[in-house]
């Protein structure tokens, strides 16, 4: 039988927290906010995420589709140089 997935987003700073709470983060996978992982659904991990439920936001699954993330930044194309060859 396949074990059930959580995904879990770290989308608050780890500043200002508790150690417990950083150990907890730390555990998790989660180091930088906007992190997701895809975790196990087992009690050792609800427990952590437990002690660190308003830092992270948890969806039930393994959330593969992009289509809901946001999109921070989007990275140009270098432009090509024009020649004096290809303008002739």
């Amino acid at each position: 039988m396949a074990k059930q997935k959580i995904t879990v987003t770290m989308v608050r700073s780890k500043i200002a927290t508790t150690p417990k709470q950083r150990e907890s983060l730390n555990g998790l996978g989660l180091t930088h906010r906007g992190r997701t992982r895809v975790l196990d659904d087992t009690a050792s991990i609800r427990g952590m995420i437990k002690k660190v439920i308003h830092l992270v936001d948890v969806k039930k699954g393994d959330v593969t589709d992009k289509s809901d993330k946001k999109v921070f930044f989007t990275v140009k194309e270098p432009k090509e140089k024009a020649t004096k060859a290809a303008a002739k």
